[in-house]
C-alpha cells in the first residue's frame, strides 16, 4: 500500500496480463519479471480491470 505501483494507479483486483509487452501466464511470471527491474526504471504493465484492458506506467522504486 502506497508503493510505486499503487501511486501509478494499480489497484487490488487488477490482473496483470503483460509486463513490458511480455505475456504473463502465472504469478511466477510477474515475480520473475518484476525482480529483473532496477530502481528508477519505468515499466509498463498491461492490466485487466473489470471488462477493460489498460496500460499503467510505473517507475520502479524500493519495494515495487
Amino acid at each position: 500500500v502506497g508503493g510505486p505501483a499503487a501511486k501509478a494507479g494499480l489497484k487490488p483486483g487488477d490482473r496483470i496480463t503483460k509486463v513490458q509487452g511480455s505475456a504473463v501466464v502465472s504469478f511466477t511470471d510477474v515475480v520473475r519479471q518484476v525482480a529483473a527491474i532496477t530502481v528508477g526504471q519505468s515499466v509498463t504493465f498491461t492490466i485487466r480491470r473489470g471488462d477493460s484492458e489498460q496500460q499503467i506506467k510505473v517507475t520502479a522504486g524500493e519495494g515495487l
